[in-house]
């Protein structure tokens, strides 16, 4: 009998511990993700006032109007069809194909769910209708629209951040649709991944755009990073695994700078499995992000992966960009801005402020994410990074007269053509941004890639928002 009641008080401290933990979860779970869920597009009791309230409008960070609405059940969109089609992404459409669009997001803000009780029972006495409140977006519509002409219709995505406080400056996803004229028969026939927004959804791998992690964690894990060497003949045997270089290409002997300069697959897969290890390697991918959620004010990004425990072919393929290395734009940009802003990641950030009727306009403040490394190898990386582009692979992205710091990246794909990447920041105190893109199957990062951002840099550069 002892030894039942034993049993059953047993069971009864385990029964209690497991609701405690589940309580525990449940209110962690509101916490982090209880914003997200309200915000959802499926969250039909948000919009449960479409017939008494007139939304808000979505205006850029200079003050155009992206989108509005005249009256109840409706919504209006700019008559510039490249500012409709390069914002559809950021704004979502009616339908609730995408997930996590800003007016979703903020359709507490926009239809006014979020103003005092007493303002709406005063509108409500004064009108017959309510007025939501506005968002202004850090967006720039000149730059976001010349970003989108940049990528002259080929699949992919662009991003440019302002590194010092995280505002997304442009956000373009390819392909789109338009906002204005969509119908819920389109939305049947669109193309694949039309209505994911790549720029915080994409997962792509990351080519040589990843060596940037690979050089930071040889800086901050080896003793001596000057006495690097490694003589390249265009390929490098791992445990009886190829780790060739881009057509085979043979770059003889390099240092650390001239090996990220050249893209040399070979130098940095060696240095990972014989100075490196998967631990060091992890730990630095990790810290900027890597195997992490991130879930901010705005929206989220999905999971960017970095998994080198398959073996040292594994490893030597991951850490130049391949294997299960996979990477977001958006955390792509993130990245060589922590590196422009010295290892300071910010949260990055749609949302400039709200146009509130009660308060008037409520500016959002700059968020720093994390410490993602030292000051001196930000410092380090960014002058190889200048190399990259004064005396590198990515030259094509020279402005004259400008520090412009950038990797290129060709990310093969099994049986079709590779992505076509550029990452990289301009290293002015006046012009603070940092932009990644990439071109779907469309050949190199030098030849592809690196026309795109140096035309989107010079945009900035003119516009300087």
């Amino acid at each position: 009998m002892n030894r039942i009641n034993h049993r059953l008080r047993v069971l009864q401290v385990l029964f209690i511990a497991l609701m405690i933990a589940l309580g525990s979860y449940f209110v962690y779970s509101v916490a982090k993700y209880g914003k997200q869920w309200s915000h959802s597009a499926y969250n039909t009791r948000t919009k449960s006032g479409y017939d008494l309230v007139i939304q808000g409008s979505v205006y850029d960070r200079n003050g155009t109007e992206i989108a509005w609405s005249d009256a109840p059940n409706t919504r209006l969109y700019s008559d510039d069809e490249v500012l409709r089609l390069s914002m559809a992404h950021i704004l979502g459409d009616r339908y609730g194909m995408m997930s996590g669009a800003l007016q979703d997001r903020y359709a507490n803000t926009l239809f006014g769910n979020e103003r005092s009780l007493l303002s709406r029972f005063t509108e409500s006495v004064e009108n017959d209708l309510l007025t939501g409140d506005s968002i202004r977006l850090t967006i720039d519509g000149e730059i976001q629209k010349h970003a989108y002409n940049a990528m002259n219709g080929r699949s992919g995505a662009a991003v440019v951040l302002n590194y010092k406080t995280g505002e997304v400056i442009a956000s373009v996803s390819l392909p789109t649709f338009d906002t204005l004229n969509l119908t819920a028969e389109d939305t049947q026939n669109m193309p694949d991944g039309t209505f994911i927004n790549k720029v915080t959804r994409g997962l792509y791998p990351p080519g040589s755009t990843f060596k940037v992690i690979t050089a930071v964690s040889l800086l901050e894990n080896c003793d001596n990073c000057d006495a690097l060497h490694f003589d390249c003949l265009g390929e490098n045997i791992v445990d009886g695994v190829s780790v060739n270089c881009f057509h085979g290409t043979v770059h003889g002997d390099l240092d650390l700078n001239s090996a990220f300069a050249r893209s040399c697959n070979g130098a940095f897969a060696y240095w990972a499995v014989h100075d490196l290890g998967v631990r060091n390697i992890t730990k630095t991918a990790e810290a900027f992000g890597f195997n992490r959620n991130f879930v901010f004010s705005d929206y989220t990004i999905n999971n960017s992966t970095f998994d080198a425990y398959g073996g040292n072919a594994d490893l030597a393929w991951s850490a130049v960009g391949q294997g299960q290395t996979m990477v977001t734009p958006m955390h792509a940009a993130m990245i060589v801005s922590a590196i422009a802003n010295n290892g300071n990641m910010c949260e990055p950030r749609y949302l400039r402020g709200i146009e509130s009727v009660d308060k008037g306009f409520i500016e959002t403040a700059p968020k720093v994410y994390a410490n993602v490394m030292s000051q001196e190898t930000a410092e380090r990386i960014t002058e190889m990074m200048l190399g990259v582009v004064e005396n590198g692979t990515g030259s094509g992205c020279k402005i004259s007269g400008v520090r412009i710091c950038g990797k290129t990246g060709t990310a093969e794909v099994a049986d079709e053509a590779p992505h076509a990447w550029f990452v990289g920041f301009i290293d002015e105190e006046e012009t603070p941004y940092a932009i990644a893109v990439i071109l779907e199957n469309a050949g190199t990062g030098s030849s592809v890639a690196v026309p795109v951002a140096r035309s989107i840099l010079e945009k900035c550069i003119e516009v300087r928002p």
